[in-house]
């Protein structure tokens, strides 16, 4: 993989492949000793988000309040805190059609389609891309998230 340094004494290390990755790290004591040590690290891939609305995976509410809400994901089970942030997403409005955003947040189509939506219509929230906040590193497509017209 990928070792740079970002500091005195810090590395970063982007494993480009394989499940496992072993770091050895050497040094040399005041009596000109040498001395090194090796520790092994498992490498997982960050799994997909779950999708959101209003921070809930199928939320209901009147149309308004759906206009309101920021469309957003969430890991799950994840054994880091990672921050994720929405770069786009299709919204599909049952008998309307769909259109694309970007980000969040809904734009004048969306806003326009959404006007026409009736009490028990469900709008999916689908093809929903995030990017992990501070790192340049690609994820999974989220699972798609509802909100129902009350």
């Amino acid at each position: 993989g990928g070792l740079r340094k970002v500091g005195e004494g810090k590395y970063v290390l982007k494993p480009t492949a394989g499940r496992e990755v072993t770091i050895t790290a050497s040094g040399t004591l005041p009596d000109g000793k040498v001395v090194s040590d090796k520790q092994l690290f498992r490498v997982k891939p960050i799994p997909a988000g779950r999708g959101t609305i209003r921070g809930e995976y199928a939320a209901k509410g009147p149309v308004e309040n759906m206009l309101k809400s920021t469309i957003s994901a969430r890991m799950e089970d994840f054994d880091f805190e990672v921050n994720i942030s929405v770069t786009e997403c299709i919204v599909v409005f049952p008998r309307i059609g769909s259109t694309k955003l970007s980000g969040g947040r809904w734009n004048d189509e969306a806003i326009r389609m959404a006007e026409r939506l009736k009490p028990g219509d469900v709008v999916r929230i689908t093809g929903i891309k995030t990017k992990l906040t501070g790192a340049d590193i690609p994820m999974k497509t989220a699972s798609d998230a509802t909100y129902t017209i009350q």
